[in-house]
């Protein structure tokens, strides 16, 4: 609770709820300055004022005992003691604050300065209503939510089952939830209540930037000649600007991912990729392999390769496609300009086809991204 003391208690209190608190003098009314303290009898001395939502019990110190006191609100109880007020404030079960006035006068003599006025205030209990969904990523997470002003004992239940991966404790005035790591996504209900008050939280987890990072089996189709064979390599995707981009490692050179958090997609841009340690003037470009019976290649920079996540394998799967920002593809068909959507990609230079270290690769068809 809120203690207040001192002689010049009651003229503050009248200044902040906007009473005039005025005592008694031994003046004519008409004389009486209600502001100034020597000319009022009847002073509050100290004050418990203000309350948390469990209750308590406090009291109002007069320099007097010579007043008596009317309350209206039932919520607050008050018995004279001498020259105390001793006060029993009972629970609060709402989540509302809640204010009582305590009208005290001065019992020797009448007029407009025979009168304090005590405002008592109680605290609302915290709203579990307040309480927000969960998003967790795969990799787990724990979330805290304070209880000190909840009054009535906090009840958890899950309706599905889902105590099996969402675990929680209460420490003291502490509610701790934890989401258990997982390899793909899921969802579920916490079910919390505090005496009348109910809340269904939802909470999901699902892939995060932090669950994406790591090793990938980066499956494609190489082509050389004309044939085409199935290649495995581990990649891996690290991280470029927090939430926004990686950096893919593990082709010819590394190149530059942005991601889209919203809807969980990987998009790898066509052209030039500046990161530390790419060779000068090589731009990774969409190319035609040989699958119109000849090849084409093209690195403008309306071109991208676009993964959505898959959210149906165990772990994250992206696989690649063409897309365009406007500017079509064309290559000669049957002597026509035809509009087609490359499979393929390959890193080119100023000198042709740009080769890379041992083991690596620069040109590819139907890149298909899973992590390991």
């Amino acid at each position: 609770m809120k203690h207040l003391s001192g002689i010049y208690t009651g003229l503050l209190l009248a200044v902040v709820t906007g009473f005039v608190l005025v005592g008694c003098s031994k003046k004519d009314d008409s004389q009486i300055n209600p502001f100034n303290p020597a000319e009022i009898n009847l002073q509050v001395v100290s004050a418990d004022v203000v309350y948390g939502a469990g209750g308590g019990s406090g009291a109002i110190q007069m320099n007097s005992s010579d007043f008596t006191f009317t309350l209206e609100d039932d919520w607050l109880t008050a018995e004279k003691a001498g020259n105390k007020i001793n006060l029993t404030v009972r629970q609060n079960g709402t989540p509302n604050l809640r204010t009582a006035m305590i009208k005290i006068k001065d019992a020797t003599t009448e007029g407009v300065g025979n009168v304090q006025m005590v405002s008592v205030s109680q605290y609302g209990v915290a709203n579990i209503m307040d309480i927000s969904p969960i998003y967790a990523s795969l990799k787990g997470q724990t979330i805290t939510f304070d209880l000190s002003k909840v009054v009535d004992p906090v009840k958890i239940t899950f309706p599905n089952g889902e105590n099996e991966w969402i675990k929680y404790s209460i420490d003291g005035k502490t509610l701790k939830i934890e989401v258990l790591p997982t390899s793909k996504d899921r969802s579920g209900e916490i079910v919390i209540t505090a005496g009348v008050m109910k809340k269904v939280v939802p909470v999901t987890q699902q892939v995060q930037y932090a669950d994406l990072i790591g090793s990938y089996n980066a499956n494609f189709l190489l082509e050389f000649n004309w044939k085409k064979s199935e290649q495995n390599q581990t990649w891996t995707l690290s991280p470029l600007e927090e939430g926004k981009s990686f950096v893919l490692s593990g082709f010819g050179m590394d190149l530059i991912v942005n991601y889209d958090a919203a809807n969980r997609t990987l998009i790898l841009p066509v052209g030039i990729h500046d990161l530390k340690g790419n060779p000068q003037g090589v731009a990774l470009a969409a190319w035609v392999a040989g699958e119109f019976g000849s090849g084409s290649l093209w690195p403008h920079t309306d071109f991208y390769f676009e993964a959505p996540m898959n959210t149906e394998t165990p772990t994250p799967e992206f696989k690649f496609a063409f897309k365009t920002k406007g500017t079509k593809y064309t290559i000669e068909i049957d002597g026509k300009d035809t509009e087609v959507f490359p499979k393929g990609m390959i890193l080119w230079g100023n000198s042709g086809q740009y080769k890379p270290a041992e083991g690596k690769f620069s040109q590819l068809c139907d890149l298909t991204l899973t992590k390991i």
